[in-house]
């Protein structure tokens, strides 16, 4: 038990057998991190990278090694479709996707997932190529 004074409750512990430690004698312990606690996968840094009139190229960042892949919506028709998944274990992506419509509008997302299963996303981003 650690107390800064002769208290009241420090005679009480003393009389009652307790050994009582002075502060100048004490130190805590040093305190590791808990190993059962990982940290949320993040992504960051998300942007278009360079945009022609039929594809875009877009980059992230993401905490930990994660697979890279792009969601993208045509908000004009509704039709969401997805690059190829790379999975290549990474935390700087790029991933370019093709086909784009000229004068089309698209929202895109990134999409990370590491090797336990957790899943970042990034954005939604608008396009119009």
């Amino acid at each position: 038990v650690l107390f800064r004074s002769k208290s009241v409750g420090m005679k009480y512990l003393e009389m009652t057998g307790y050994s009582v430690i002075k502060p100048a004698n004490f130190k805590m312990p040093s305190q590791n991190p808990n190993p059962c606690s990982t940290p949320e996968l993040v992504v960051s840094d998300y942007a278009v990278n360079s945009l022609t009139t039929s594809s875009a190229v877009l980059v992230w960042k993401t905490n930990k090694p994660t697979n890279s892949q792009l969601k993208f919506t045509n908000i004009f028709t509704g039709e969401e479709l997805y690059s190829d998944l790379d999975t290549n274990m990474v935390t700087t992506h790029t991933v370019t996707i093709n086909g784009l419509v000229s004068g089309g509008l698209y929202m895109v997302e990134a999409i990370s997932v590491d090797e336990s299963g957790n899943r970042a996303t990034g954005g939604p981003i608008p396009i119009a190529p």
